[in-house]
This record gives C-alpha cells, sequence and structure tokens, in this order.
C-alpha cells in the first residue's frame, strides 16, 4: 500500500487530462505516488469539472486556454474558483489579453506551461508578469 508523503493536504485533485498521452501520465503518477485523492473525469465537460471543483475544492489545476475562455464567455462566479492558488496553463499559447481578463476577474495567477511528450511533459512553469489588480 502507498502511505500519503504529505498527510495534511487530503483535498482531492481535478484531473480530465486523458491518460493515453503524457498530460494525463505526468498529472496522475504523482499523485499516486503519494497516495493523494484524485477526482478523475473521463474528460472535459464544463458541468462535471465545475461540480467537481466546488465539491473538492482543490487549490491547483491545469487548463488549456480554450477552457480559460469558457470560464470567462460563461460568466463562472468567482467564488466557485475561489480555491485555486494558481492555474497551470498549456496545450496552447497563453494570450496575453485572454490571462490579463482572466487574472483580473478571478484574481488567481496563470502560470504557463511549456513542455512536450518527448520532454516527459512541462519542463517549466512561471508567471511572466505580476498579475493585474483585482476590481
Amino acid at each position: 500500500m502507498l502511505q500519503a508523503r504529505n498527510e495534511t493536504r487530503q483535498t482531492p485533485s481535478v484531473v480530465f487530462h486523458p491518460l493515453g498521452n503524457i498530460a494525463g501520465v505526468t498529472f496522475v503518477i504523482p499523485f499516486l505516488i503519494n497516495a493523494h485523492p484524485l477526482a478523475l473525469l473521463e474528460r472535459f465537460n464544463l458541468t462535471a469539472w465545475l461540480d467537481a471543483v466546488r465539491r473538492h475544492r482543490p487549490d491547483r489545476t491545469s487548463l488549456p486556454p480554450a477552457v480559460l475562455r469558457t470560464l470567462l464567455d460563461e460568466n463562472i462566479p468567482k467564488d466557485d474558483l475561489a480555491s485555486f492558488a494558481s492555474i497551470g496553463v498549456g496545450a496552447a499559447a497563453l494570450d496575453p489579453e485572454l490571462q490579463d481578463q482572466f487574472e483580473q476577474r478571478y484574481g488567481i495567477p496563470l502560470l504557463a506551461g511549456y513542455g512536450a511528450t518527448e520532454f516527459c511533459g512541462v519542463v517549466a512553469n512561471w508567471k511572466s508578469r505580476p498579475a493585474p489588480a483585482v476590481q
């Protein structure tokens, strides 16, 4: 049986990345090694993802820019995403205008990630500039 290395963090992480590619593998393996609970979704569905986020209140996630745009366009309440300390962004380039809009509305820093399957996932994640003040 796997022993949890971080006994204090028991909030399940919400994972929807496909397990057949490097994104899914690199998200799931560390959680399994650390016996960390997961809420594993079959695929991304906004309603199911939001339900899992509201229920489990994870403090981190990773999303593609298209989902960030959807969250803005659907006017998802700020409180629904309040548990996130930051959000990793990958799978496509993060448009600076989208980043500014999202960070201004939600006050959550977006961390652009760069990597590739042949690198076994993300090799760099960073905040490119200070988050704009939340209104």
